[in-house]
């Protein structure tokens, strides 16, 4: 099936000019939009739960109009913060702004920044209604630092579903990994999984299935292919997570190693 996997835009390692052209930009920073007022904040927001929907309504019932509308679905504090790492910034500066707005000592200040910079992001605050949600991030990116005026620091407002559905597929990628290390009779079989080539079940397709050389081994619409295509628009977490994914798994088979070099 050609729309399998789904595609991972509704994520929020959405191409940034997607969302600059939904937002009405030409473009903006990838650590953070240029425009970081609450409006814009829960704009994206609104529109990240649009496309979440859309590919999984039977998981995300919360569509962008009954959040925006919906008296009841205003009021619902499913709504976090999300600070995002950045290269621009040292620890003091991350650590005042977070202390600035959350209002929590230097030491829980100083716990947000280390995880940041290990996991690439952490919530920063949780049970938050959209439109408070939206204030408090945009705080985030308008409080003046050192580097302020070079890039300010990245918050987001994220539905508490979606967020945990990205922690999830990320959970996933490091259960990969640990399987196949630990499990290496299955190593060639993650292999082939993340390259897009599943076993077949007929015996009849399975008769009529070629041995293929490694150059058509890759399929375009793979889970490697998706990562790949999304790297650097990923956030650590994710960067760190896959890259050790594929050399501690994908690079330890001669035959995948060489689809590898080849695609990439």
């Amino acid at each position: 099936d050609n729309n399998w996997p789904p595609s991972l835009n509704h994520l929020s390692n959405t191409a940034i000019e997607w969302d600059a052209t939904q937002l009405g930009l030409r473009s903006f920073p990838r650590t953070c939009p240029r425009v970081c007022d609450a409006h814009s904040m829960e704009q994206r927001c609104l529109d990240q739960l649009a496309r979440a929907h859309s590919l999984h309504p039977a998981l995300f019932d919360i569509t962008a109009s009954s959040a925006a509308e919906s008296a009841s679905a205003a009021s619902n504090k499913q709504y976090i913060v999300v600070l995002y790492n950045n290269e621009f910034h040292n620890y003091e500066d991350v650590i005042r702004i977070v202390r600035r707005v959350d209002g929590c000592t230097s030491k829980q200040a100083t716990l947000f920044a280390v995880i940041v910079n290990r996991d690439g992001r952490t919530p920063l605050l949780t049970n938050l209604t959209l439109q408070i949600a939206a204030q408090k991030a945009a705080r985030v990116s308008q409080s003046p630092g050192s580097r302020h005026l070079v890039r300010p620091l990245r918050a987001a407002v994220m539905e508490q579903g979606v967020y945990a559905m990205e922690n999830f597929f990320v959970s996933v990628l490091r259960w990969l990994e640990r399987l196949a290390t630990r499990v290496l009779p299955l190593r060639p079989l993650v292999c082939n999984a993340l390259i897009g080539r599943f076993l077949i079940s007929t015996e009849a397709s399975r008769s009529a299935s070629p041995i293929l050389p490694p150059a058509d081994m890759m399929l375009e619409n793979s889970l490697l292919w998706h990562i790949f295509h999304r790297l650097t628009l990923s956030h650590r977490g994710v960067r760190k997570t896959a890259s050790r994914l594929i050399a501690s798994v994908l690079l330890q088979e001669p035959y995948h190693r060489r689809i590898f070099a080849i695609e990439f």
